[in-house]
Formats: C-alpha cells, sequence, structure tokens
C-alpha cells in the first residue's frame, strides 16, 4: 500500500516535491534494480566485488561500457531486488506521483524507469523471521553464516539476460567465499555477541532485527531529504509490528556515517572489506582518505 503525503510530512518531505511511499511487488524489480544502478554506478565497493572499478567512462568506449559495466550492474540488482523480495523483504519505495501519472497517461512500460529512491530490506531474527531459527545461544551463532546466504535458490529468467549468470556467478563465488567468513565473523560478534546474548538487550528473546541491504536515492534526487524519509518510515513500520526492533547496516562509504548517527544509528565495528580486518572507525579518515582499503561501517539501531 502506498502512504498518502499528508502521512509522511513529518519526515520533511520536500515542499517542491510530490511524492507518496510505497511497497514494492516482485513485479517492480527492475525498477528497483534501475534505482539502484544510477545510484551505485560509481561506489567503491560494488565495483570492488564486480571487479568493474577499472571501467570508467574516461577510458571506456560507451558500448563497451555499457556492456561490461552497466548491464551487468543491472543484472546483479535485478537477482538483488528479486531475491529480497523472494526470500519474504521489504522494499520501500518513493514514487514522484506526477512522473507515475503521466506514465499512466501515456501508456508505456514502467520497468525501464527508476524511483526516485528505494530501501531494501531484510528480516534476519525475530519470532517471524523464518532464517532465526531457535533462540538457543548454540543456534544464534549460525544466523549469519555464508550458507544461510541462498543465492541462487529462486532463479528467475532474468538473471539469464546478457548471458551474466556465469559471470555472476564467478564474481560472487571469488569474492565472497573469501569475504564471507570475515563478514559473517563481524555480523556475529555485532548482533550475536553485543545484542542477541545480551538479556538487557534482548528482552527475552522478544526483538527482532531488520537488515538494511541496499538504500539508494538517484543522483539528481540527493540533497533533497529522500534518504532520510526512507529509513525513517521504514523503522516506523517495523516498530509498529514490534517496539523492540533494531536495524543493522553495512555502510560502504565511510562519508555516509555522519547521516546514519543522525537517524540514530551507532557504529559498532569498522572494517576493511579488502584486507578482512578491523580498522579503528575513529581514524579512517585519517589514515584512508581516499578509502583504498573499502573500509565498511557496521553500524546498529537501537530502539
Amino acid at each position: 500500500s502506498t502512504s498518502s503525503k499528508s502521512d509522511v510530512t513529518s519526515f520533511s518531505i520536500p515542499s517542491n516535491l510530490d511524492i507518496s511511499i510505497g511497497i514494492a511487488s516482485v513485479k517492480d524489480y527492475r525498477r528497483v534494480a534501475k534505482t539502484l544502478l544510477l545510484s551505485f554506478e560509481d561506489d567503491p565497493f560494488m565495483n570492488y566485488i564486480l571487479n568493474t572499478s577499472q571501467i570508467t567512462k574516461e577510458n571506456t568506449p560507451k558500448s563497451a561500457y555499457k556492456k561490461k559495466k552497466l548491464d551487468l550492474m543491472q543484472a546483479y540488482f535485478e537477482y538483488d531486488a528479486y531475491e529480497c523480495i523472494s526470500l519474504g523483504g521489504t522494499i520501500f519505495i518513493v514514487k514522484d506521483n506526477s512522473f507515475e501519472a503521466t506514465l499512466d497517461d501515456l501508456g508505456v512500460k514502467k520497468y525501464k524507469f527508476p524511483y526516485l529512491g528505494v530501501a531494501l530490506w531484510n528480516q534476519i531474527y525475530g519470532a517471524d523471521c523464518s532464517s532465526s531459527g531457535s533462540d538457543s545461544d548454540d543456534d544464534s551463532g549460525e544466523i549469519f553464516a555464508s550458507s544461510n546466504l541462498r543465492f541462487f535458490d529462486n532463479i528467475h529468467p532474468s538473471y539469464f539476460k546478457f548471458n551474466v549468470y556465469s559471470i555472476l556467478g564467478n564474481c560472487r563465488s571469488k569474492v565472497l567465499n573469501d569475504k564471507l567468513p570475515f563478514l559473517t565473523k563481524v555480523r556475529k560478534e555485532v548482533l550475536v555477541n553485543k545484542l542477541i546474548k545480551k538479556p538487557e538487550l534482548n528482552r527475552n528473546g522478544s526483538i527482532d532485527i531488520w537488515y538494511l541491504n541496499d538504500i539508494a536515492t538517484l543522483p539528481s534526487m540527493r540533497g533533497k531529504g529522500l534518504g532520510k524519509i526512507l529509513i525513517h518510515h521504514s523503522l516506523e513500520e517495523f516498530k509498529k509490528q514490534n517496539p523492540y526492533t533494531y536495524a543493522y547496516l553495512e555502510s560502504s562509504n565511510p562519508n555516509n556515517r555522519k547521516f546514519y548517527l543522525k537517524l540514530g544509528y551507532k557504529v559498532m565495528t569498522s572494517f576493511s572489506i579488502k584486507y578482512n580486518k578491523i580498522v579503528d572507525s575513529d581514524k579512517i579518515a585519517e589514515i584512508d582518505p581516499k578509502n583504498e582499503a573499502i573500509n565498511m561501517d557496521s553500524m546498529l539501531f537501537f530502539p
């Protein structure tokens, strides 16, 4: 369902934008992917795991740039969006109401057009979460194990587009087989040892944890508060289901830390995904100003 404009005015929707917030269905996955592509085209983490860092507009012919980078990223994000929904996740979308009405009037196919913003969430712990399993301490450490990341369980014909099934598999297996054990270790330390196993925080197993896979706004919409609107709206919806809702994310851009801190997140730890090591959260900008180590922040929202 789509919230009316008046429902979300507390989140400071810019007065010159006529927008609404809704929830994507599986048929919307290509539009979600297009939004992610336009937002993450130059993201260091995405280019690192897809091995596209050296493919730039300056050194690559336009047709080759589209085929080697944009088509690959589009397919990757189509997979990302489709998997999120098929595994029971929730994707909140920000739509331009006037633009959507124009598309309807013209009768064009909407899948080629992005949304203004998207936020992809999956519940990874809680009473209603199938991946949580038992609440025992012995089981909780396996919640975030790499074996639970079901990349190709719900394969869809879109993933054969551009013949990238094998390419995506190689990118993921080459990088993620090396990185997932370390990521699992980081997540376990933050979510299990510092949260789930803390009785004063877990409240007898009554908490929910939602993981923010991705959040994106169109480059032309940056600075208009849409990211803040998406986060606020998402958390309010989750807290309606359970007031003891925590939200976890891994930010691939240290420059975004202040943004999340203002929204109530706390930095739990920081790490280099390139070198598989914990780094000093307070010294990232000083030690690695160009973020060559692909530093990331593990951040947690406390209710």
